[in-house]
This record gives structure tokens, sequence and C-alpha cells, in this order.
């Protein structure tokens, strides 16, 4: 994989959110993650060193290139 992959903001980890998540994740982009429920976002992001879960939609998308 590419060093220089965008990173991604996806903001709702629902069936579809997760989905994607999963998806970023397994190709190896960089993801900040969000969702109303931190405790939802948290276990999607399943402890990957590649995802980051965001406090606020609004701190996930702020340094997100997506």
């Amino acid at each position: 994989m590419s060093e220089s992959l965008p990173t991604v903001a996806v903001l709702g980890t629902g069936a579809l959110g997760a989905a994607m998540i999963d998806r970023l994740a397994d190709s190896g982009f960089p993801l900040t993650i969000w969702n109303r429920t931190l405790e939802t976002a948290q276990a999607v992001a399943n402890g990957r060193e590649t995802i980051v879960v965001a406090a606020e939609a609004a701190d996930a998308a702020a340094g997100a290139d997506i």
C-alpha cells in the first residue's frame, strides 16, 4: 500500500458505515470515525491502529482529506 493514502472520515457507524469502515481499514486507509454513540464507534474501530475515534463529528471531518 502507498504511504500517501488520504485520510477518510466516516460519520455514522451503523450497518452501512461499519461496512465501509471495514473495507477502507482492510485496504490500509487511515480513518477517523464518529458516531453519536461513542461506544458504538469504539466497537467498530475494534482497536485497529489505522482508526481514530473522534468525540465530535466536526473533529472527524476537520483532519480528513475525504
